[in-house]
Parts: structure tokens; sequence; C-alpha cells
């Protein structure tokens, strides 16, 4: 599944009872779990109902122990597991071992056999691109490891013309007039990374108070990278 699918699934049907977030896309990983957050929480619901953990610190038992208790204080939550490529055994990270199935103590499939209703579980493993063909074997396992989570979304790079049209949304979004041509450049400058422009939009925003078109100047104000590209060109 991709992100868009998952946003739209959210907004059709119930959350699942797991996600499983793979790639590097921290835009589109953003955008989805707020949604998420949306979906599963109120506003007054997510002191008591959101718990984080860190699975190079917490070990995934602990998470679903979590998980399976009941609270006092929330009837809905949502638990989420940071860095889950760390709770992989040593042995599914080998190269040598790359068709060896999930063992049969997996506290994944055991959770998701029967997981707690009301609890949504979130696990992200964001540090492998899947661009790059030797990360993607990576993420290829921890698909196969987290098989048993019900929805895994594929966090990958936006092709220039996605990242070109949420740029636009993102510049409406800010009352910001800047022109088509001026926006490829700094997508491009940015390496059409959606997350970095998004940063700089919202710096263009406070910097103009959405009063005025933004100029190459403003450009080379505010976004060094633009103006190293603008003097590269001249």
């Amino acid at each position: 599944m991709d992100p868009a699918q998952l946003l739209l699934q959210l907004q059709k049907s119930p959350p699942a009872a797991g996600y499983l977030f793979l790639g590097n896309e921290l835009f589109s990983r953003d955008g989805c779990r707020k949604a998420l957050l949306e979906k599963v929480l109120g506003p007054g619901e997510r002191e008591s109902g959101l718990a984080e953990y860190d699975l190079a610190e917490t070990s995934l038992d602990a998470l679903f122990e979590d998980a399976r208790s009941l609270s006092l204080f929330a009837s809905s939550r949502l638990i989420v597991g940071y860095n889950a490529e760390a709770a992989l055994p040593r042995a599914a990270t080998s190269d040598d071992d790359e068709t060896s199935p999930a063992p049969a103590s997996d506290p994944c499939r055991g959770y998701f056999r029967n997981p707690t209703p009301g609890v949504v579980v979130l696990l992200e493993a964001l540090r492998f691109d899947w661009d790059d063909r030797d990360e993607k074997k990576k993420l290829e396992r921890l698909a196969k490891y987290f098989t048993a989570v019900p929805v895994t979304v594929e966090m990958r790079r936006l092709d220039p013309r996605a990242v070109l049209e949420g740029a636009g949304r993102l510049a409406r979004q800010h009352r910001l007039r800047i022109p088509d041509a001026l926006l490829a450049e700094l997508a491009e400058a940015l390496g059409h990374d959606m997350a970095r422009i998004a940063n700089e939009i919202s710096k263009l925003a406070l910097y103009s108070g959405g009063q005025q078109e933004i100029t190459r100047d403003d450009l080379a104000v505010l976004v060094p990278e633009a103006r190293t590209t603008g003097l590269f060109e001249l």
C-alpha cells in the first residue's frame, strides 16, 4: 500500500489493528501518522491514549505487552514503535539468510492473531531508502519479518511531478504566491525532498507574512541551496 491509499482507506474505514511504515520518505510518513492519530484518538484522548516506544531500547515483547493491557483512562489507544529495524533478530539482517522465515516466537505473529480491541499498533522503520538497491533488500527483509502486521505502507520517494504538485498545495495553504518556475527551481535545489521543501515553504511564509509574491531574491536570502544553484547557473 502507498501513502495515498492509506489516507483514502482511513477516510472510509475503521483503522486496522496494526500498521508498518517502511521507508525514509518523511513527508509522507508525517501525513500518514497525523491522519492515523486523528482517526484513532480525539484531541482530548491523546495524553492518555498515545504511547511511544523506541525499539532500539525497548523490546517488541514489551510493546505488545502494553498493547494487551487494558487502560482505565482511554477507550482507544495508539501505540507507536520507532526504529523497528532494531527489533529484527540478528539472523534476519544477514545477507546470507535472506529467505529464512520469521521465528515461531515472533511477537508480531503472536499479538496479531488476537489483537486487543480499540488498540492500534504502528511500527516505523524509516532508516532505509527504497531507491537504494542494497537498502531495498533490507526493507524487503523487514517486510517479510513483520508480515503478520495487517497493513504495510511503503514510504517511497515521491517523483518530481508529485513533489511539484505537493509543493504547490503547500504554498497555497500558506497563502504564498510562488511562480511555478521558481517553485520548480526550489524543488530541484532541494533534491525533490518533500520534507525539506515543506520546511523551506514554512520559512518563506513566516518571512513574507503571506502578503507578497516570493521572488528569486527571497529564495537567495532564506534557502542556501537555492542561492548556491543560482550562483552555479550564473
